[in-house]
């Protein structure tokens, strides 16, 4: 093979390589033990997930991934994290769980919601085991004018926390599951002007259930 043939062929294999990778990368990016820098990527990563943002440094996501569409935050997450993290400003989705000791639960204040406030483009958001957050800090949540789904598993907002979530003006799916809450929560979200679906916390009563389904068409479970 001569030379020239050679150079080609290899620049031929290295742009495979580079288009197969950025396509991978458009998917998805894990940060955890990354050997290329984001800055190289940054157009073409969409999706982001970090077991350590402390660690790994979300200053540099923000600085070299400025057009993240979907960030996953699966430890050590903290209001000061948040701080950070709304300056993402084309985020369309945010997920906030410990997952790396089942039942760890998550050190985000409503402080931290009041950040994520800042995150007008956000559409999906997941606030899962938030035992420091309360109803009061969903105030902060009911601004954002995108936001169409909702997860506070285990997030102790209660009935005030509901009342406030009513009037997101997008929101379509709600879930409550495993927190405190009475049927009172269902009398705040029948105003709910967009909601479609909804998961219910402990405390709400089976009649009460069946005449929100009947009187607002909103698919209970």
């Amino acid at each position: 093979m001569s030379t020239v043939l050679s150079i080609v062929v290899a620049l031929a294999v290295t742009s495979y390589r580079r288009q197969h990778r950025r396509r991978a990368l458009k998917e998805q990016y894990h940060t955890d033990g990354a050997d290329i820098g984001l800055a190289e990527w940054s157009d073409d990563i969409c999706r982001l997930s970090t077991w350590t943002p402390g660690k790994f440094g979300v200053d540099r996501i923000v600085n070299e991934a400025p057009n993240l569409k979907e960030l996953y935050l699966y430890r050590n997450c903290s209001d000061a994290i948040l701080e950070k993290v709304s300056q993402l400003k084309h985020l369309e989705l945010l997920h906030i769980r410990d997952e790396a000791v089942r039942g760890d639960p998550v050190d985000v204040t409503d402080q931290g919601l009041a950040h994520i406030a800042e995150l007008k483009s956000l559409k999906r958001l997941y606030l899962r085991d938030c035992p420091a957050i309360t109803g009061e800090g969903m105030v902060h949540l009911s601004v954002l004018p995108e936001l169409e789904e909702l997860d506070m598993f285990k997030s102790p907002i209660g009935d005030e926390g509901v009342k406030h979530l009513a009037k997101v003006p997008r929101l379509r799916m709600l879930r409550l599951g495993d927190m405190a809450m009475t049927d009172e929560a269902l009398l705040s979200l029948r105003s709910a002007p967009s909601l479609r679906v909804l998961n219910v916390g402990r405390g709400v009563t089976p009649g009460a259930i069946k005449e929100f389904e009947r009187d607002t068409g909103v698919g209970v479970r």
